[in-house]
């Protein structure tokens, strides 16, 4: 369902914000929060990035990719992702923080 509305058109952030509440993302499993984190940054959904970042913090590896394209977005998106890295850089296993840290050091985010 959500893969569908991933790769269909532009959504607002008041239907993405229906959806969340709908869908109840926050009870869901890592598979649904981080199909429904994609779709909130693909569609810079402001006021759902709360979400995005729970899974950034709370699970680490299934945020990868959602990281990457925190990275790769716009500067509010780059803030949450160095945000993220500082948040959770002592307590995440060695081979996440590496990956983190490198994808922020090649966006030329940190040195």
């Amino acid at each position: 369902c959500l893969e569908r509305l991933y790769e269909g058109k532009p959504l607002s952030a008041q239907t993405l914000e229906c959806l969340q509440t709908a869908l109840d993302v926050e009870r869901c499993n890592a598979d649904v929060r981080h199909c429904w984190c994609s779709l909130v940054v693909k569609n810079r959904a402001s006021r759902c990035y709360g979400t995005v970042e729970h899974l950034l913090v709370h699970d680490q590896a299934m945020g990868l990719y959602v990281f990457a394209m925190l990275v790769h977005s716009g500067v509010r998106e780059q803030a949450i992702a160095r945000r993220v890295y500082n948040r959770v850089q002592i307590s995440q296993d060695p081979q996440t923080h590496m990956v983190m840290r490198n994808m922020l050091q090649s966006a030329h985010l940190i040195d």
